[in-house]
């Protein structure tokens, strides 16, 4: 694959402040790029200019859609692919998939989607950002059994379980790159390993990791967490000491550690880092951190709200969409991510392309009145 670094400055116009920053992407017409992930935005002028959000050399959607249900069946197969084509007709460029979802075999649809997108004329591989994770292991998979000293739940930590998978994503999704490959829930390890253990290994992980990013097999890497920055959890990731570890992978270069994936909507609305409780947010921007808000929807249960909330958000929205907007406009956040795979679903939600995001003064109000209760 003939691909460059391209670093150049890009001005970052997210909702949750403005900033010029260094950014590091893959520049190649088999992975996203700067200047693919701009040409996307165009194709949407009547997109309202909260929807695209620049950040580290990409503009990202503010929705993204998500692969993680469904049946692990080749009808479901054909739908899922169908959403994912829709989505980006309508303004999303952000795939989110992992290794284990639907048993291996989203992967294998988020790449026929990106081929299909291809002929079709409707988008380009390098206007599309692509995110997968590993860290969960198959049940029937036999390497369960040879990493069982590394697995929590079904979660593995381990540097040679992590090479196999990325090189698993990529025959999966037949792609030349990932943009963003995310370590899956690594926190259900910290209890069992205890810190010093923890970060020494995550180096390591991080090391597999920047080994992909300079082969231009991965744009950037990161996190995908549930627990570790809700301040309910009995342990909380310390991210300074996951920059550190970043460092260290990198050889002190510049790393490239880029993302952050984490629920952020109307239940986890306050994301923060240990030990000082600082806001994952201000952390993420203050880092140049792709922040990736996961299950706006809750699984669907957000997608119903109280009478309270349902009123809380003015203009004619159903409830799915106002949970949407109040996750996609929490300052500093990159992409909200959906469970979509009706189309009827895909055109109301991305309605909202062509809507503001909220006010952050409504947003802090919101915030504070759901924390009082």
């Amino acid at each position: 694959m003939a691909s460059r670094y391209l670093k150049r400055s890009a001005d970052a116009s997210m909702e949750g402040g403005d900033a010029v920053v260094q950014c590091c992407a893959i520049e190649s017409r088999n992975a996203a790029t700067y200047a693919g992930t701009r040409r996307f935005a165009k194709r949407f002028p009547t997109a309202d200019r909260t929807h695209f959000r620049h950040v580290r050399g990409l503009t990202i959607g503010s929705i993204g859609i998500g692969t993680y249900l469904g049946s692990m069946s080749p009808r479901f197969d054909h739908r899922a692919r169908a959403a994912i084509i829709s989505a980006v007709a309508n303004g999303c460029n952000l795939i989110d998939t992992a290794r284990h979802y639907r048993g291996g075999r989203s992967e294998i649809v988020v790449g026929d989607a990106i081929r299909a997108l291809s002929a079709a004329g409707i988008a380009e591989r390098n206007e599309l950002i692509v995110c997968s994770k590993a860290g969960y292991a198959f049940e029937q998979d036999a390497r369960v059994r040879q990493f069982s000293a590394s697995t929590v739940d079904a979660n593995v930590l381990s540097p040679a379980f992590l090479s196999s998978e990325i090189a698993l994503s990529l025959e999966r999704t037949g792609l030349d790159a990932i943009d963003i490959y995310l370590l899956h829930n690594p926190e259900l390890h910290l209890p069992k390993l205890g810190p010093r253990k923890f970060y020494r290994t995550l180096t390591s992980c991080f090391e597999i990791l920047e080994r992909s990013a300079n082969d231009k097999k991965l744009g950037m890497y990161g996190l995908a967490c549930w627990s570790a920055f809700d301040h309910d959890a009995p342990m909380l990731i310390d991210m300074s000491n996951v920059m550190r570890a970043a460092r260290l992978a990198g050889g002190n270069a510049r790393d490239n550690f880029g993302a952050i994936e984490t629920p952020l909507n109307w239940v986890y609305r306050n994301p923060v880092v240990a030990p000082e409780n600082r806001s994952l947010l201000k952390v993420c921007h203050e880092n140049n951190l792709v922040l990736i808000g996961s299950s706006s929807l809750l699984g669907g249960k957000l997608a119903q709200l109280p009478s309270e909330l349902g009123t809380a958000i003015p203009g004619t929205f159903s409830d799915a969409q106002r949970s949407i907007q109040f996750a996609r406009s929490i300052p500093g956040v990159s992409a909200t991510l959906v469970g979509m795979n009706r189309k009827d679903h895909i055109e109301e939600n991305l309605q909202l392309r062509q809507i503001p995001v909220l006010r952050k003064s409504l947003v802090r109000r919101l915030t504070s009145a759901l924390d009082s209760v």
